[in-house]
Protein backbone atom coordinates (compact mmCIF):
# COMPACT_ATOMS: atom_id res chain seq x y z
CA UNK A 1 0.00 0.00 0.00
CA UNK A 2 0.86 3.65 -0.08
CA UNK A 3 1.51 5.58 3.11
CA UNK A 4 0.50 9.23 2.94
CA UNK A 5 3.22 11.83 3.32
CA UNK A 6 3.38 14.66 5.80
CA UNK A 7 2.06 17.21 3.32
CA UNK A 8 1.19 20.54 4.92
CA UNK A 9 4.09 20.36 7.35
CA UNK A 10 3.87 19.49 11.01
CA UNK A 11 1.33 22.17 11.83
CA UNK A 12 -1.62 21.35 9.59
CA UNK A 13 -0.71 18.18 7.68
CA UNK A 14 -1.19 14.47 8.31
CA UNK A 15 1.21 14.85 11.24
CA UNK A 16 0.91 17.75 13.64
CA UNK A 17 3.36 18.98 16.27
CA UNK A 18 2.34 20.70 19.48
CA UNK A 19 3.77 24.01 20.62
CA UNK A 20 7.16 23.49 22.23
CA UNK A 21 7.20 23.31 26.02
CA UNK A 22 10.38 24.64 27.65
CA UNK A 23 12.02 23.66 30.92
CA UNK A 24 15.59 24.31 32.09
CA UNK A 25 16.83 25.20 28.65
CA UNK A 26 15.30 22.21 26.86
CA UNK A 27 12.09 21.88 24.85
CA UNK A 28 9.72 19.02 24.14
CA UNK A 29 6.91 18.55 21.61
CA UNK A 30 4.20 16.00 21.04
CA UNK A 31 3.53 14.59 17.56
CA UNK A 32 0.07 13.33 16.59
CA UNK A 33 -1.84 11.97 13.57
CA UNK A 34 -5.43 11.03 12.82
CA UNK A 35 -4.51 8.65 10.00
CA UNK A 36 -4.02 5.45 11.99
CA UNK A 37 -0.43 5.12 10.82
CA UNK A 38 2.62 5.09 13.10
CA UNK A 39 4.77 8.20 13.53
CA UNK A 40 8.53 8.10 13.24
CA UNK A 41 10.87 11.05 13.90
CA UNK A 42 14.49 12.18 13.90
CA UNK A 43 16.20 15.26 15.31
CA UNK A 44 18.35 17.26 12.92
CA UNK A 45 18.67 14.34 10.50
CA UNK A 46 16.79 12.11 8.02
CA UNK A 47 19.23 9.22 7.83
CA UNK A 48 17.61 5.88 7.15
CA UNK A 49 17.99 3.42 9.94
CA UNK A 50 17.89 6.12 12.59
CA UNK A 51 14.19 6.88 12.69
CA UNK A 52 12.58 6.51 16.09
CA UNK A 53 9.01 5.49 16.69
CA UNK A 54 6.97 7.59 19.11
CA UNK A 55 5.07 10.79 19.64
CA UNK A 56 6.95 12.49 22.50
CA UNK A 57 10.11 14.27 21.40
CA UNK A 58 12.28 15.62 24.26
CA UNK A 59 15.73 17.08 24.86
CA UNK A 60 15.32 19.71 22.15
CA UNK A 61 17.23 22.97 21.96
CA UNK A 62 16.81 26.27 20.18
CA UNK A 63 17.57 25.80 16.47
CA UNK A 64 16.87 22.06 16.39
CA UNK A 65 14.73 20.63 13.55
CA UNK A 66 12.36 17.69 14.16
CA UNK A 67 11.60 15.53 11.10
CA UNK A 68 8.56 13.24 11.16
CA UNK A 69 6.94 10.67 8.80
CA UNK A 70 4.24 8.00 8.77
CA UNK A 71 4.75 4.27 8.38
CA UNK A 72 2.64 1.08 8.25
CA UNK A 73 5.66 -0.98 9.26
CA UNK A 74 6.81 -1.68 5.73
CA UNK A 75 6.20 1.46 3.75
CA UNK A 76 7.03 5.07 4.58
CA UNK A 77 5.53 8.39 3.64
CA UNK A 78 7.38 11.59 2.89
CA UNK A 79 8.64 13.54 5.92
CA UNK A 80 8.05 17.10 7.04
CA UNK A 81 9.83 19.14 9.70
CA UNK A 82 9.32 21.76 12.39
CA UNK A 83 11.99 24.11 13.76
CA UNK A 84 12.34 24.58 17.51
CA UNK A 85 12.71 28.30 18.16
CA UNK A 86 12.94 30.34 21.35
CA UNK A 87 11.17 33.63 20.69
CA UNK A 88 10.84 34.74 24.31
CA UNK A 89 13.15 37.43 25.71
CA UNK A 90 14.79 36.97 29.14
CA UNK A 91 13.11 38.48 32.17
CA UNK A 92 15.31 41.24 33.62
CA UNK A 93 15.34 42.94 37.00
CA UNK A 94 18.08 44.70 38.95
CA UNK A 95 18.81 46.33 42.28
CA UNK A 96 20.79 49.52 42.84
CA UNK A 97 23.27 50.56 45.51
CA UNK A 98 24.43 54.16 45.20
CA UNK A 99 26.66 56.77 46.78
CA UNK A 100 27.29 60.39 45.88
CA UNK A 101 29.77 59.31 43.20
CA UNK A 102 28.84 55.78 42.11
CA UNK A 103 25.96 53.52 41.09
CA UNK A 104 26.33 49.75 41.58
CA UNK A 105 23.97 47.34 39.80
CA UNK A 106 23.14 43.72 40.59
CA UNK A 107 21.10 42.01 37.86
CA UNK A 108 18.64 39.16 38.31
CA UNK A 109 17.75 37.61 34.94
CA UNK A 110 15.92 34.43 34.01
CA UNK A 111 15.30 32.65 30.73
CA UNK A 112 13.18 29.51 31.02
CA UNK A 113 13.49 28.67 27.32
CA UNK A 114 16.91 28.40 25.71
CA UNK A 115 18.67 29.83 28.77
CA UNK A 116 20.97 32.81 29.14
CA UNK A 117 23.81 33.19 26.68
CA UNK A 118 27.18 31.71 27.58
CA UNK A 119 29.19 34.81 26.64
CA UNK A 120 28.60 38.58 26.53
CA UNK A 121 25.43 38.13 28.54
CA UNK A 122 24.95 41.50 30.25
CA UNK A 123 25.26 45.00 28.77
CA UNK A 124 25.26 47.95 31.17
CA UNK A 125 24.55 51.38 29.70
CA UNK A 126 24.47 54.77 31.42
CA UNK A 127 22.70 57.80 29.95
CA UNK A 128 22.32 55.97 26.62
CA UNK A 129 26.02 56.48 26.00
CA UNK A 130 28.82 54.69 27.78
CA UNK A 131 28.24 50.94 28.00
CA UNK A 132 30.09 47.79 28.94
CA UNK A 133 29.29 44.15 28.09
CA UNK A 134 30.39 41.39 30.42
CA UNK A 135 29.51 37.94 31.73
CA UNK A 136 28.98 38.92 35.37
CA UNK A 137 25.70 40.18 36.77
CA UNK A 138 27.22 43.09 38.70
CA UNK A 139 28.73 46.37 37.58
CA UNK A 140 29.61 49.75 39.11
CA UNK A 141 29.63 53.10 37.33
CA UNK A 142 31.99 55.37 39.28
CA UNK A 143 33.28 58.93 39.03
CA UNK A 144 29.74 60.30 38.90
CA UNK A 145 28.45 63.67 40.09
CA UNK A 146 26.54 64.02 43.35
CA UNK A 147 22.77 64.61 43.33
CA UNK A 148 22.59 63.93 39.58
CA UNK A 149 20.05 61.73 37.76
CA UNK A 150 21.45 58.95 35.57
CA UNK A 151 19.52 56.62 33.27
CA UNK A 152 20.64 53.02 33.71
CA UNK A 153 19.72 50.42 31.08
CA UNK A 154 20.44 46.72 31.38
CA UNK A 155 20.28 44.36 28.37
CA UNK A 156 20.46 40.59 28.89
CA UNK A 157 20.94 38.14 26.01
CA UNK A 158 19.86 34.49 25.80
CA UNK A 159 21.19 31.64 23.69
CA UNK A 160 18.65 32.40 20.97
CA UNK A 161 20.04 35.95 20.80
CA UNK A 162 16.84 37.38 22.24
CA UNK A 163 17.46 40.46 24.38
CA UNK A 164 15.51 41.43 27.48
CA UNK A 165 15.89 44.97 28.82
CA UNK A 166 15.08 47.14 31.78
CA UNK A 167 15.68 50.88 32.22
CA UNK A 168 15.58 53.04 35.35
CA UNK A 169 16.58 56.58 36.29
CA UNK A 170 18.69 56.77 39.45
CA UNK A 171 19.80 59.92 41.26
CA UNK A 172 23.14 59.79 43.06
CA UNK A 173 23.24 60.68 46.75
CA UNK A 174 24.09 64.03 48.23
CA UNK A 175 27.79 64.45 48.88
CA UNK A 176 28.37 63.42 52.51
CA UNK A 177 29.45 65.80 55.24
CA UNK A 178 33.21 65.63 55.68
CA UNK A 179 34.60 63.93 58.79
CA UNK A 180 38.37 63.95 59.30
CA UNK A 181 40.57 61.06 60.40
CA UNK A 182 40.26 61.62 64.17
CA UNK A 183 36.77 63.00 64.84
CA UNK A 184 34.05 60.37 65.33
CA UNK A 185 31.42 62.93 64.29
CA UNK A 186 31.38 66.06 62.14
CA UNK A 187 30.87 69.53 63.68
CA UNK A 188 27.18 70.36 64.07
CA UNK A 189 26.07 73.32 61.95
CA UNK A 190 23.05 75.38 63.02
CA UNK A 191 20.99 77.99 61.23
CA UNK A 192 22.90 81.24 60.89
CA UNK A 193 26.34 79.59 60.66
CA UNK A 194 28.56 79.79 57.57
CA UNK A 195 31.62 77.47 57.45
CA UNK A 196 34.82 79.32 56.57
CA UNK A 197 38.44 78.34 55.96
CA UNK A 198 41.74 80.23 55.76
CA UNK A 199 43.25 80.22 52.27
CA UNK A 200 46.58 81.72 53.33
CA UNK A 201 45.53 85.35 53.07
CA UNK A 202 41.76 85.52 53.68
CA UNK A 203 38.86 83.79 55.34
CA UNK A 204 36.62 82.39 52.61
CA UNK A 205 33.30 80.58 52.52
CA UNK A 206 33.34 76.80 52.30
CA UNK A 207 30.91 73.94 52.95
CA UNK A 208 30.57 71.09 55.43
CA UNK A 209 31.59 68.75 52.59
CA UNK A 210 34.98 70.38 52.06
CA UNK A 211 37.91 68.24 53.26
CA UNK A 212 39.92 71.47 53.66
CA UNK A 213 37.48 72.95 56.17
CA UNK A 214 39.27 71.36 59.13
CA UNK A 215 41.67 68.60 60.16
CA UNK A 216 41.99 68.08 63.90
CA UNK A 217 44.83 65.62 63.39
CA UNK A 218 46.81 68.65 62.13
CA UNK A 219 45.39 71.07 64.75
CA UNK A 220 43.35 72.77 62.05
CA UNK A 221 40.04 73.55 63.72
CA UNK A 222 36.60 74.03 62.18
CA UNK A 223 35.47 77.67 62.08
CA UNK A 224 32.19 79.40 61.26
CA UNK A 225 30.94 82.96 61.21
CA UNK A 226 27.44 84.01 62.18
CA UNK A 227 24.88 86.04 60.28
CA UNK A 228 26.38 89.36 61.36
CA UNK A 229 29.31 88.78 58.98
CA UNK A 230 29.67 90.53 55.62
CA UNK A 231 31.21 88.86 52.58
CA UNK A 232 32.68 90.33 49.44
CA UNK A 233 31.77 87.47 47.14
CA UNK A 234 33.14 84.47 49.07
CA UNK A 235 35.67 86.47 51.08
CA UNK A 236 34.95 87.61 54.64
CA UNK A 237 35.08 91.42 54.97
CA UNK A 238 37.23 91.69 58.09
CA UNK A 239 36.88 95.46 58.23
CA UNK A 240 33.24 95.07 59.29
CA UNK A 241 31.73 93.40 62.37
CA UNK A 242 31.55 89.62 62.46
CA UNK A 243 31.37 86.83 65.01
CA UNK A 244 33.65 83.83 64.52
CA UNK A 245 33.24 80.57 66.42
CA UNK A 246 35.40 77.46 66.63
CA UNK A 247 34.19 73.88 67.17
CA UNK A 248 35.37 72.16 70.34
CA UNK A 249 34.79 68.41 69.85
CA UNK A 250 33.85 66.12 72.72
CA UNK A 251 37.03 64.62 74.15
CA UNK A 252 38.55 62.51 76.90
CA UNK A 253 41.81 63.64 78.45
CA UNK A 254 44.61 62.25 80.58
CA UNK A 255 47.14 64.40 82.44
CA UNK A 256 50.50 62.66 82.07
CA UNK A 257 52.84 64.87 84.14
CA UNK A 258 52.86 67.59 86.80
CA UNK A 259 49.43 66.56 88.03
CA UNK A 260 48.41 68.72 91.04
CA UNK A 261 51.86 70.24 91.18
CA UNK A 262 51.53 73.89 92.05
CA UNK A 263 54.61 75.58 90.67
CA UNK A 264 57.71 74.84 88.65
CA UNK A 265 59.36 77.72 86.82
CA UNK A 266 59.75 77.06 83.11
CA UNK A 267 57.88 73.79 83.10
CA UNK A 268 54.32 72.82 82.42
CA UNK A 269 52.36 69.64 82.70
CA UNK A 270 51.43 67.49 79.71
CA UNK A 271 48.19 65.80 78.78
CA UNK A 272 46.84 63.58 76.05
CA UNK A 273 43.54 64.11 74.25
CA UNK A 274 41.35 61.68 72.35
CA UNK A 275 38.15 62.74 70.59
CA UNK A 276 34.99 60.72 71.32
CA UNK A 277 31.36 60.59 70.24
CA UNK A 278 28.33 60.98 72.50
CA UNK A 279 28.68 57.34 73.61
CA UNK A 280 32.27 58.20 74.65
CA UNK A 281 33.74 55.99 71.91
CA UNK A 282 36.66 57.10 69.74
CA UNK A 283 37.23 56.59 66.02
CA UNK A 284 38.87 53.20 66.69
CA UNK A 285 35.98 51.87 68.76
CA UNK A 286 37.65 52.36 72.16
CA UNK A 287 35.21 53.47 74.87
CA UNK A 288 36.16 55.92 77.65
CA UNK A 289 34.73 56.56 81.09
CA UNK A 290 33.21 59.67 82.68
CA UNK A 291 34.39 58.50 86.09
CA UNK A 292 37.43 60.36 87.38
CA UNK A 293 40.43 57.98 87.61
CA UNK A 294 43.04 57.40 90.29
CA UNK A 295 46.10 59.64 90.07
CA UNK A 296 49.48 60.50 91.54
CA UNK A 297 50.76 64.02 92.22
CA UNK A 298 54.04 65.87 91.83
CA UNK A 299 56.35 66.47 88.90
CA UNK A 300 55.71 62.95 87.63
CA UNK A 301 52.09 62.96 88.79
CA UNK A 302 49.61 61.59 86.29
CA UNK A 303 46.14 60.14 85.89
CA UNK A 304 45.83 56.38 85.51
CA UNK A 305 43.23 56.58 82.75
CA UNK A 306 41.45 58.96 80.41
CA UNK A 307 38.25 60.68 81.52
CA UNK A 308 35.61 62.40 79.38
CA UNK A 309 35.48 66.10 80.17
CA UNK A 310 32.21 67.00 81.99
CA UNK A 311 31.75 70.18 79.93
CA UNK A 312 30.25 68.03 77.18
CA UNK A 313 27.22 67.01 79.24
CA UNK A 314 24.56 69.71 79.41
CA UNK A 315 21.13 69.53 80.99
CA UNK A 316 21.23 65.74 80.97
CA UNK A 317 22.28 65.50 77.32
CA UNK A 318 25.61 64.32 75.93
CA UNK A 319 27.00 66.85 73.43
CA UNK A 320 29.20 65.87 70.50
CA UNK A 321 30.89 69.26 70.92
CA UNK A 322 30.07 72.94 71.15
CA UNK A 323 30.89 76.19 69.39
CA UNK A 324 33.02 78.66 71.35
CA UNK A 325 34.16 82.16 70.50
CA UNK A 326 37.39 82.06 68.52
CA UNK A 327 38.41 85.37 70.09
CA UNK A 328 37.42 87.27 73.21
CA UNK A 329 33.96 88.76 72.97
CA UNK A 330 33.85 92.45 72.08
CA UNK A 331 31.10 94.79 70.89
CA UNK A 332 30.69 96.80 67.73
CA UNK A 333 32.14 99.90 69.47
CA UNK A 334 35.42 98.10 70.21
CA UNK A 335 38.53 98.85 68.16
CA UNK A 336 42.23 98.26 68.62
CA UNK A 337 42.11 101.06 71.22
CA UNK A 338 41.87 99.24 74.54
CA UNK A 339 39.84 102.05 76.07
CA UNK A 340 36.90 101.20 73.81
CA UNK A 341 36.45 97.93 75.68
CA UNK A 342 35.58 99.57 78.98
CA UNK A 343 34.35 103.09 78.19
CA UNK A 344 30.55 103.30 78.47
CA UNK A 345 30.48 99.52 78.19
CA UNK A 346 28.02 98.59 80.98
CA UNK A 347 25.18 98.71 78.46
CA UNK A 348 23.02 95.72 77.48
CA UNK A 349 21.96 97.44 74.26
CA UNK A 350 25.47 97.23 72.78
CA UNK A 351 25.85 94.66 70.00
CA UNK A 352 28.32 91.85 70.75
CA UNK A 353 30.75 90.45 68.19
CA UNK A 354 33.66 88.00 68.23
CA UNK A 355 36.30 89.56 66.02
CA UNK A 356 40.07 89.35 65.70
CA UNK A 357 42.43 92.19 66.61
CA UNK A 358 40.00 94.33 68.57
CA UNK A 359 39.94 94.87 72.33
CA UNK A 360 37.65 92.75 74.47
CA UNK A 361 34.42 93.98 76.08
CA UNK A 362 35.06 94.77 79.76
CA UNK A 363 33.44 96.66 82.65
CA UNK A 364 29.98 95.20 82.16
CA UNK A 365 27.92 93.98 85.09
CA UNK A 366 26.66 90.40 85.37
CA UNK A 367 22.99 91.26 84.93
CA UNK A 368 23.76 93.08 81.68
CA UNK A 369 25.94 90.20 80.52
CA UNK A 370 22.94 87.92 81.02
CA UNK A 371 20.69 90.26 79.02
CA UNK A 372 23.20 90.40 76.18
CA UNK A 373 23.52 86.60 76.05
CA UNK A 374 19.76 86.07 76.10
CA UNK A 375 19.43 88.57 73.25
CA UNK A 376 21.62 86.45 71.00
CA UNK A 377 18.70 84.06 70.45
CA UNK A 378 15.83 86.53 70.26
CA UNK A 379 13.59 86.46 67.20
CA UNK A 380 15.12 88.42 64.35
CA UNK A 381 18.61 88.49 65.89
CA UNK A 382 21.36 89.66 63.52
CA UNK A 383 23.26 86.41 63.93
CA UNK A 384 20.60 84.26 62.27
CA UNK A 385 20.60 81.84 65.21
CA UNK A 386 17.63 79.63 66.00
CA UNK A 387 15.42 80.83 68.79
Amino acid sequence: GTVPGAEGGLQTGNITASTATWSNGEASITLSTSTGYTIQYQINNTTEGKWQTGTSVTGLHHGDAVFARLTDGNNYGDYASVNILDGTVPTVDFTITKTHESISITVTATDNESGLAEDNIYTYTINEGSSVTKNTNTHTFSGLNAETPYTIKIDVKDKANNTGSKKETVTTDEEPIYVDSVLPEAPKISQGMTPIKWNGSNWIKTTTKDSEWYDYSQKKWANVVLGDATFNGNTLNESKPYSMLVWVPRYAYKITSYYHYTYDVGNAGTLDIVFVDTSNTDKNGVKYSEKYPQYTTGRSGSMENFVVHPAFNYNGKALSGFWAGKYETSNTNCTTDTSTGHTNSNDATLVPMIKAEVTSWRSIQIDNIHKVCVGLNKNGNIYGLNT
